[in-house]
């Protein structure tokens, strides 16, 4: 997975498990990338999108892709916040910055 050092962007994030996708039990989901500083934290659902029913598209603006250093692998981590206060979070995964966007749709 990759975003072009920048540029505007995006990445789709699908959720695997079809039976625990209930939006109407989640707070909100956060979409973490990068650490200290340089990190990057996009939320549903006032930042990310529902898109095709069960995926996230997480938009990058220039602003951002500026503030990752091309050529890097940054981490990311996508932590599901419920009402009831349970957090339930997916595997580490990694961005790299480079010069091509990444148009996949990868699952979480």
């Amino acid at each position: 997975m990759s975003i072009k050092y920048g540029n505007t962007g995006y990445l789709v994030f699908t959720v695997s498990d079809k039976s625990t996708f209930d939006l109407s039990l989640v707070d909100k989901v956060l979409f973490t990338f990068g650490e200290g500083s340089k990190q990057i934290i996009k939320e549903y659902p006032t930042e990310v999108e529902l898109y095709n029913g069960r995926s996230f598209l997480v938009r990058f603006s220039q602003e951002d892709t500026y503030r990752l250093k091309e050529g890097d692998s940054i981490e990311y981590d996508v932590k599901f916040i419920f009402k009831t206060g349970d957090v339930v979070s997916s595997e580490i995964g990694e961005v790299e910055i480079e010069e091509v966007v990444n148009k996949k749709t990868y699952e979480v």
